[in-house]
């Protein structure tokens, strides 16, 4: 894997066999699919496996939104910070152990993780 420094918040993903990635996995139904694709239409939704954080089995399969295009927020190296917000707290909703992994694995545009980086922009820690 690797990051992008042209001034966006981005993580690059090349496709590995022995490398993951965490995420928030959501149901939603056909209704809310239906809007997903309008309101992600310059993405490319892909279907991948999904396996649980703390057993490792595989869960399903579920859809990833793919940006092959790099349309994404340039506000001066740093993150949306609503965005980057909702996925944090996501996180750690699901549990504290995988809210740590998340901070400790998810990197910011200078390449820093989110467990070092949060420290000086507090206005993006919203955990408790």
């Amino acid at each position: 894997m690797n990051y992008k420094k042209d001034g966006s918040d981005v993580l690059n993903l090349n496709k590995s066999k022995k490398d993951y990635f965490n995420g928030v996995l959501f149901y939603v139904n056909e209704e809310e699919l239906r809007k997903i694709k309008i309101r992600e239409d310059d993405y490319e939704l892909q279907k991948v496996n999904v396996y649980d954080f703390n057993t490792k089995k595989r869960i399903n399969k579920c859809f990833l939104v793919v940006d092959h295009y790099l349309f994404l927020d340039r506000k001066k190296g740093k993150p949306n910070r609503s965005y980057f917000v909702l996925c944090r707290e996501a996180a750690y909703h699901i549990s504290k152990k995988f809210g740590v992994m998340w901070d400790n694995t998810t990197y910011v545009l200078s390449g820093e993780k989110v467990f070092n980086w949060i420290k000086n922009n507090k206005k993006y820690d919203t955990i408790n």
